[in-house]
């Protein structure tokens, strides 16, 4: 560091040396120029000691702004020293407070960790630079192994190391969820508490307290984690990439008008209650291949405008009503356990539910598949209502089966709908149970309890 310094030091010399030189042709310059200008027009020796004393003149006043330049420009340097001094120190200052936190956290007693962490997020408050850091160290925290204690359990080192968690989390809910919402549609002042732009890293994490509603951050990595209370991203917005693969909901899961604005993806994940993405928007694609839901899944009056993957999915009671999808939807070997509501969901492109198996009632009334509809090879075990339901393009139903009422009543269809080799189940009264059958099919009884559907 010292040879660096020397170094500068002689820079700024020479610097100054040639600061000199200059300042002294400058000034030989401007005496000569009026001499040069001034003296072939003079005819009296009184004229030329005149021309003499302005020519003298014009080089001290050049040298007075020199002069005046070289004293600005020494308190400029001077400025910027004691700013770099100053700065240096705070720095110095901004690392020793931090690398205190982190020894913190580090330590076997819970209150020295809290500690710790509350140090983090004074200096986060207090340098804006350093946010995204302290972010990755808590967020680091929360990703080491943990198992939270049962209630009965008089573990008392792992009660406490649960508060430590908890307020980890309430830090980060605290600077990461902004709370401010509109007035009379006019933005308000900022949240002075409010960490912008942030990116989020909970791989494998556990979580405990849950409560992210109006989280705003660039990027999320919920990828395997485990939310061990009711999760709720009411009114959040993800603004990069967000991945939820294989994460845990052991309690409700709320996506209420939550935003994403790239890829969003929760393949693999495990929804123990209910599941809510009510109007939720999804600018990109999202990603639900092999999820499995196990409470009500609710859809509703989401937009998806990417591609929309559930591939392989288990849903019990799911509801899709007046949802919009832009463009591809996969629900290819899709496992529906309970009702399925898709009454007035808009299908823009093509939608594929084939070789999808609905163990109840299928409800598609006042559908609009824009695109093409593929149902082949689909299980209808309960009532498949298709009332009103519009296919502006060509809908295969080949090879499905209805084990339960099959209502294609008012449903229109373009040219190339084909029902071919699909078949559905004879009632015991030797027709097809309240069926309605688009025009131009009709059933064809068979002697192994099933109808064929074949064009008329």
């Amino acid at each position: 560091m010292g040879s660096v310094w020397r170094q500068r030091r002689r820079i700024a010399e020479r610097i100054r040396w040639w600061w000199v030189v200059l300042a002294t042709a400058a000034v030989l310059a401007a005496v000569g120029i009026t001499l040069a200008l001034l003296l072939p027009q003079t005819t009296s020796k009184q004229e030329q000691i005149e021309v003499v004393r302005t020519a003298l003149a014009a080089g001290a006043g050049v040298g007075a702004a020199i002069t005046v330049l070289l004293a600005f420009r020494r308190q400029q340097h001077h400025e910027e020293a004691t700013e770099r001094t100053d700065y240096d120190a705070s720095e110095r200052r901004i690392t020793e407070l931090y690398t205190k936190a982190v020894e913190q956290l580090g330590s076997d007693q819970a209150p020295v960790r809290l500690g710790g962490l509350h140090a983090l997020e004074r200096l986060g408050q207090s340098a804006a630079a350093h946010r995204q850091t302290i972010v990755d160290v808590i967020c680091a925290y929360l990703r080491m192994p943990y198992s939270p204690p049962a209630d009965s359990d008089p573990n008392n080192v792992r009660r406490q190391e649960l508060q430590v968690r908890k307020t980890a989390e309430r830090i980060l809910i605290l600077h990461l969820c902004d709370s401010r919402l509109p007035i009379d549609g006019q933005a308000v002042a900022a949240d002075i508490r409010f960490w912008d732009g942030m990116r989020v890293d909970l791989n494998h994490a556990t979580l405990t307290t849950g409560d992210f509603n109006q989280l705003h951050i660039s990027e999320a990595d919920f990828t395997n984690a485990t939310f061990i209370s009711k999760a709720s991203f009411d009114d959040a917005e993800f603004a990069g990439e967000t991945s939820f693969n294989g994460a845990a909901f052991t309690g409700e899961a709320q996506f209420f008008r939550s935003t994403f604005n790239d890829k969003a993806t929760f393949d693999g994940a495990t929804f123990s209650e209910n599941a809510q993405f009510l109007q939720a928007t999804f600018t990109g694609t999202a990603s639900f291949n092999s999820a499995t839901f196990t409470g009500v899944l609710m859809f509703d009056q989401a937009t998806i405008s990417g591609d929309a993957w559930f591939r392989e999915t288990t849903l019990a009671r799911s509801s899709f009503q007046d949802t919009r999808f832009f463009r591809i939807v996969r629900f290819e070997e899709t496992k529906f356990t309970d009702v399925a509501w898709f009454r007035d969901a808009k299908f823009a492109d093509e939608a594929r539910f084939s070789q999808a198996a609905f163990a109840k009632n299928a409800n598609f009334t006042d559908a609009r598949f824009k695109g093409k509809a593929s149902f082949d090879k689909t299980v209808f075990d309960g009532e498949a209502s298709f009332f009103r339901a519009q296919f502006a393009s060509a809908a295969v139903f080949t090879d499905a089966r209805f084990k339960g009422s099959a209502i294609f009543y008012s449903a229109r269809f373009a040219q190339g709908a084909s029902f071919h080799s699909a078949r559905a189940l004879v009632t015991t009264s030797g027709g097809v149970a309240a069926s309605s059958w688009p025009s131009g099919w009709e059933v064809e009884l068979a002697s192994d309890g099933w109808a064929t559907l074949r064009e008329a």
